[in-house]
């Protein structure tokens, strides 16, 4: 008998309003999937492409701004998400990745799902988080909210669905190696303490992210 184990879903809940949603099913072979329970301390935090382009692109909308003509990119991160399979794939064929989740609740609310599987904490470099060019843009062009900064986008924003991954600390340039097309950027390490995740600037002060992303039922 084949026995198969659900490991996922749509768990959102929507009291007021009527929802259309679609369920995508797939499979992978036992013992090969990466959890986010897998990091263990000293591995490097690492995140493909760019963040806070889907958090931009839905305010755009809920504003019904102009510039949502001119930030063309930023509408379609938001309506039009791609799903990172083949470089999912290839992460997983690395042999160097030992865990990972993708980014639909915030990079931070992300981090700390991965970090509570992993029973470990993070520190996460906010000079190394890759910022989407065109949020910056239209930071500049006085499109989106004021006096708030593109990492903020980056750091909150959720539905960018990129991947968030822990990468063996010796396995970096094997890493690279195996996947030469591959775009995506070293934010940090994870450390010991269960949950706690740090924030470091340029000057060396940290300090504990003061919003965890979306919660589907609250807390």
């Amino acid at each position: 008998m084949l026995f198969r184990s659900l490991i996922g879903g749509d768990i959102s809940k929507s009291p007021d309003r009527l929802t259309i949603d679609s369920i995508v099913i797939g499979e992978v072979e036992k013992g090969s999937a990466i959890l986010r329970s897998g990091a263990t301390v000293g591995d490097l935090i690492c995140v493909t492409g760019f963040l806070g382009g889907a958090r931009a692109g839905l305010e755009l909308l809920e504003r019904g701004s102009s510039d949502g003509l001119i930030f063309t990119n930023l509408i379609r991160r938001q309506k039009e998400p791609e799903a990172r399979v083949e470089e999912s794939a290839a992460l997983r064929s690395s042999g160097v990745v030992t865990s990972m989740i993708d980014i639909s609740d915030g990079l931070i609310g992300d981090l700390r799902h991965l970090c509570e599987e992993s029973e470990l904490g993070a520190r996460v470099d906010i000079g190394s988080i890759p910022v989407d060019p065109e949020v910056q843009a239209a930071i500049s062009a006085g499109a989106l909210i004021e006096n708030r900064s593109g990492t903020e986008y980056a750091i909150r924003g959720g539905e960018d669905f990129e991947l968030l991954f822990t990468v063996e600390r010796d396995g970096l340039e094997k890493l690279k190696a195996s996947c030469p097309g591959l775009q995506f950027s070293v934010i940090g390490e994870m450390q010991s303490g269960t949950g706690k995740i740090s924030l470091v600037a340029a000057d060396g002060s940290e300090q504990s992210p003061d919003a965890f992303g979306f919660e589907h039922f609250g807390r």
